[in-house]
């Protein structure tokens, strides 16, 4: 798993998201359709959570650790800007072109 976490290169903006989606989704236990349907909103980077919209349509939350909480820091504060080129977008983790992933 450390391999894995550690193989994008995070100098690039793209590698930087997809790292930043590793460690959330090994940290959190979210399901992949879950993490990409995720919105800004629904992350709370002060209490360390993410409420989640589930299957069946059930909510829940979700507790993240320290390590994943500074990568979704530092992916909104830089690269989640310069990838959306100023487009809007409600993903989290927006796709090449600012739609959801």
């Amino acid at each position: 798993m450390e391999t894995l976490l550690a193989a994008p290169d995070t100098r690039r903006r793209r590698a930087f998201a997809t790292a930043a989606m590793l460690e959330v989704l090994y940290a959190s236990g979210l399901r992949v359709s879950e993490l990409v349907s995720l919105q800004p909103e629904q992350v709370s980077l002060a209490q360390g959570l993410v409420r989640v919209i589930g299957k069946g349509g059930k909510e829940r939350l979700v507790p993240l650790g320290d390590e994943p909480v500074q990568w979704l820091r530092d992916f909104i504060a830089g690269p989640r800007g310069e990838l959306l080129h100023q487009r809007p977008c409600d993903a989290l983790f927006p796709s090449a072109a600012a739609r959801r992933r």
